[in-house]
């Protein structure tokens, strides 16, 4: 099915970007050009409604990515952590079978 191969798609391309994010976490300017990519790429994981990913996973995912202002979550990337980046990656690559290959993406 063709929305099941986008799906993947974009968790693929979604791990990539955690990855490009946390191999260059040093550098505010790559860092967070990374993490805002891999932040769209989960965020359009919403729009398939045949979706594999839960919807509590998803927030979950994203929620690694926001923060707290004033009782709502906003996207945030200055308060991301590298261990947070990793589990969102593992929650990610658990769903979508990719754990063999998550870090090579």
């Amino acid at each position: 099915d063709l929305r099941k191969e986008y799906e993947l798609i974009m968790a693929t391309t979604a791990i990539h970007y955690i990855n490009g994010g946390i191999s260059n976490f040093g550098d505010d300017a790559i860092r967070n050009h990374e993490l805002s990519e891999a932040y769209a790429f989960i965020t359009s994981l919403h729009y398939n409604s045949d979706k594999l990913i839960s919807d509590a996973d998803l927030t979950m995912v994203q929620d690694y990515f926001r923060e707290d202002m004033g009782g709502h979550k906003v996207p945030s990337l200055l308060n991301v952590t590298v261990t947070s980046l990793n589990e969102a990656k593992d929650k990610l690559s658990t769903v979508y079978g990719l754990d063999a290959v998550k870090d090579q993406l």
